[in-house]
């Protein structure tokens, strides 16, 4: 013993005099000796004495109290809990439990009270390593050897866990202690997660409850382990029947580690909603979860509360539909979708919920329906208000309260026997194959249907069955006609009813909304050209089929016959559009499908336009005049287009206006439709499409100087698109013959001719007579020309570019993909040199693929709202 001592301090003397950073790094090392490795701490031992050699195997055989009897002859005024503090150095590590008991003995012998916590739990160590080792042992180590029960941060938490249950699993308080909750949290933050993940092992599996309330009184950078700790337990909480006072405590502490819970557990098993449901109202708190809960959580406990009398769900509805608007719009279809369709495809299985709450939500799903129904005003999305009305149309033919005692049953045909099914097929053979006319298979199911004898009833099941769930998208023409005719006709003759009729009634209303040139758009309309008589008796349906805006110039002969009958049924004396010819408007519909389905092109379109015009047949140019009047007539209607088909309209109007195709009064019509366009709010679809026309023929605006003024005195224009107001000055300008000798390149005029050579080489460009490349190269002769007339004709073009760049993002997409490779072209070639105007082209060249990379993401008939999106991520977790 006495040899150890002396051993001791003649080590301890090499390092005189000791101070508490010394015999901490010292501690250190000797705590290593206590592990098999001998060469880590010799490397640690060696950085500490220097080039002085020591018998290492010595170390090893000092105790605790060897070392500080040593320690206190040399240096007794040591401070031990600071030495403690100094622990945190490169290479302090706890190899095992042997070595975790000799830090300790050491302290203890030191006899200065508790071992300082604020050591290991106040912040993070720089060798977080080492702290994680020493945490290791010391939240396993009996109340003896380590506690934190002197935290001065302690849980209370003597009302949710027994006394025992203290007792036998916290005996050493490491699980009351906050301050130690929060380290290991900071570390898992910090690329230590596993690490700590393993000594949170043992609480999880012996005392989850306790471990949950610690972490709701932790606020991390992330939350991460405070996240994961709640989605583990929390689902096992809610098997307990005395869930609500660990609910209460978290509520009261930490509401967002509880909903974050919930809403894992819910998606485990969503029986939980019930079982939490109970829990909220007992401890009177149902309505602030509500109000926290995300939307496809809240709906749903929203639902299953007004069922159980808890709620007015309709005032619920309400006041979250004004507040969050599109967002929770949404949440709400996809309720109904999901519990109350259930044999629709639902993209989602989130919420597969039993029988027993399936049957609680349907309950619930009427009054979900009538309140968005009451608030589709405040929807913004046209995706949305096509699915409300779909889900309208479907909800009328499917709930139990519409349905007849004698709707037909729409089993799956593998109901019916082999030979009523085959006796189905040689009727529809029949008519397919032109044996029997439309009209006879009409008269034939009507008979079906009456029949007394249950077989010809069951064939008259079968066919309604196989033409409702038929797939026509790949019929053949023909074919695809006479079923149009045949499904309109049912509807029509009132052969089927009730349930099915609802169906059939979605069925022609999701063709409609199909693109136009597919194969269920035609059987849409055709459907619906048979039984157009009929519409007038549903006039919710009709505005739903109105509101397919494509159909005013495709099929607009559909459209003024429902109008005219809806204003005859209301008694309304509205003035009535201009009568045209079935015949020609049915062509002039055939066009416009062809331009807005991507068929015909808009220069293709201009140009038989042109020859309609001019033509000497009159029924061409009936056709043209057709076609303007379901052109302009109702204008201020396509604001409800998706942007795509917005574009393609604006620029076909604007290039009619452009190539003098209208004149007289439908011109005077088209050009105040313009600038009524032009004075609305300039977020808004109609300003869009004022802008866009107004660009097609910007250049024929110098003919009319009046118009000009007005359209340059709207404040909103002059400030979102001062290049096509500073574009028509101009012109202006040059009319009335201001500064028309004046050809200086730095103000941007140049000689009439010169101007209008430059003006020919874009038009040719944009026209293809030619390629972005050859323009290219004839720049490059122009600028190296010793020619003065050529070199001016370089420097407009190049000003050209710079004062009017913004316009080209408003050319349709063929010219923009020119004035794309164009842009690209001419910064490549280094053909400008000046930083503004190299900067200048830049911007051209963004403005232009952003222009052309909205088109490529608005290519579809209809997009949903980005802001309802936007709108359901940060309601997330509010």
């Amino acid at each position: 013993m006495q040899d150890n001592i002396l051993h001791c301090q003649e080590f301890l003397s090499l390092f005189l005099p000791l101070d508490e950073v010394t015999i901490a790094r010292i501690i250190g090392v000797i705590v290593r000796t206590q592990s098999d490795d001998k060469s880590v701490h010799s490397k640690f031992l060696a950085d500490l004495c220097g080039n002085n050699t020591l018998d290492l195997s010595q170390m090893t055989d000092w105790d605790a109290d060897t070392l500080i009897y040593a320690t206190k002859q040399l240096a007794p005024e040591l401070n031990w809990a600071t030495i403690m503090e100094n622990l945190d150095h490169e290479g302090f590590y706890i190899p095992n439990e042997a070595a975790f008991y000799f830090l300790m003995s050491v302290y203890k012998h030191a006899g200065q009270g508790h071992f300082p916590l604020r050591a290991i739990c106040g912040s993070i160590w720089k060798n977080a390593e080492g702290q994680i080792s020493l945490l290791k042992y010391a939240v396993s180590a009996p109340p003896e050897v380590f506690t934190f029960a002197h935290s001065g941060r302690q849980l209370a938490y003597v009302d949710v866990v027994n006394d025992h249950k203290v007792q036998i699993e916290h005996a050493n308080h490491a699980w009351l202690c906050l301050d130690l909750l929060e380290v290991l949290c900071q570390l898992a933050e910090r690329d230590h997660a596993s690490s700590v993940r393993s000594i949170l092992e043992h609480p999880l599996k012996y005392c989850p409850e306790v471990l949950l309330l610690g972490m709701a009184h932790i606020n991390t950078a992330s939350n991460l382990l405070q996240q994961e700790v709640s989605s583990a337990v929390i689902p096992i909480l809610l098997q307990n029947a005395d869930a609500s006072g660990m609910i209460v405590h978290l509520w009261h502490v930490n509401p967002y580690i509880l909903l974050r819970g919930l809403v894992d557990a819910l998606s485990i098993d969503p029986e939980n909603m019930s079982r939490f449901l109970a829990a909220c109202q007992e401890i009177k708190i149902l309505s602030p979860i509500l109000d926290m809960i995300p939307y496809p959580f809240g709906v749903r406990l929203a639902a299953l509360a007004s069922c159980k009398g808890h709620i007015n769900l309709e005032k619920w509805l309400s006041s979250n539909l004004n507040a969050y608007k599109d967002a929770f719009y949404e949440e709400c279809i996809k309720f109904l979708k999901e519990v109350h369709l259930p044999a629709q495809v639902v993209t989602s299985n989130h919420f597969c919920s039993p029988n027993a709450l399936r049957t609680i939500y349907s309950e619930a799903s009427s009054t979900f329906l009538k309140v968005l129904q009451s608030h589709s005003g405040l929807v913004s999305s046209p995706h949305l208000s096509l699915e409300m009305d779909k889900l309208h149309v479907t909800y009328m033919g499917t709930n139990s309260r519409f349905k007849s005692s004698g709707s037909a049953d729409l089993s799956s045909s593998d109901y019916y026997s082999e030979d009523i099914e085959a006796e189905a097929n040689l009727y529809f053979h029949q008519l397919f194959s032109g044996q029997v006319t439309n009209d006879t298979m009409i008269r034939m199911l009507a008979h079906l249907k009456e029949s007394t004898e249950k077989r010809e009833q069951a064939i008259f099941r079968c066919m309604i069955v196989k033409l409702l769930t038929e797939s026509f998208a790949k019929y053949p023409v023909r074919q695809l006609q006479m079923s149009a005719v045949l499904f309109g006709s049912l509807i029509k003759n009132q052969l089927i009813t009730d349930h099915t009729l609802g169906i059939a009634l979605l069925a022609v209303l999701d063709a409609l909304h199909k693109s136009p040139s597919t194969n269920m758009y035609v059987f849409g309309v055709g459907a619906l050209t048979q039984f157009v008589d009929r519409l007038i008796e549903w006039p919710d349906y009709v505005s739903l089929i109105l509101k397919r805006l494509v159909l005013r110039g495709m099929h607009s002969e559909l459209v003024v016959f429902i109008e005219q009958a809806l204003a005859r049924t209301s008694q309304a004396h509205a003035g009535h559009c201009p009568a045209v010819d079935e015949v020609h408007q049915a062509k002039a519909g055939l066009y416009f499908n062809q331009l807005f389905s991507g068929q015909l092109t808009n220069d293709e379109m201009i140009e038989m336009l042109a020859h309609f015009k001019e033509s000497t047949d009159n029924r061409e140019r009936a056709i043209f005049g057709c076609m303007i009047v379901l052109l302009f007539r109702e204008f201020k209607l396509f604001a409800h287009f998706s942007k795509r088909v917005l574009k393609i309209y604006a620029v076909f109007t604007g290039s009619l206006i452009k190539n003098q195709l209208i004149t007289n009064h439908t011109l005077d019509i088209a050009l105040q439709n313009v600038l009524d366009s032009l004075r609305e709010p300039a977020d808004s679809k109609m300003f869009y499409l004022g802008i866009r026309v107004l660009a097609q023929f910007v250049d024929r605006m110098i003919e009319w100087p009046h118009y000009c003024n007005r359209i340059v005195q709207i404040s909103h224009v002059c400030s979102s698109h001062p290049e096509l107001v500073a574009f028509v000055e101009r012109g202006l300008s040059r009319v009335s013959q201001a500064h028309a000798s004046q050809s200086s390149a730095a103000d941007g005029c140049y000689a009439n001719d010169i101007e209008a050579e430059a003006t020919l080489h874009f038009q040719q460009m944009f026209s293809g007579q030619l390629t972005s490349d050859a323009v290219i190269q004839m720049l490059a002769q122009l600028k190296g020309s010793t020619d003065n007339r050529q070199q001016a004709i370089f420097q407009c073009m190049i000003v050209k570019l710079c004062r009017e760049y913004k316009i080209y993002a408003m050319y349709p997409e063929k010219q923009l993909k020119i004035a794309a490779a164009f842009l690209e072209s001419l910064t490549k070639n280094k053909l400008i040199t000046h930083p503004t105007v190299w900067k200048i082209c830049n911007q051209a060249l963004r403005a232009v693929l952003d222009e052309l990379h909205e088109g490529a993401a608005d290519s579809k008939w209809r997009t949903q709202d980005f802001c309802s999106g936007v709108q359901s991520i940060k309601k997330k977790f509010r």
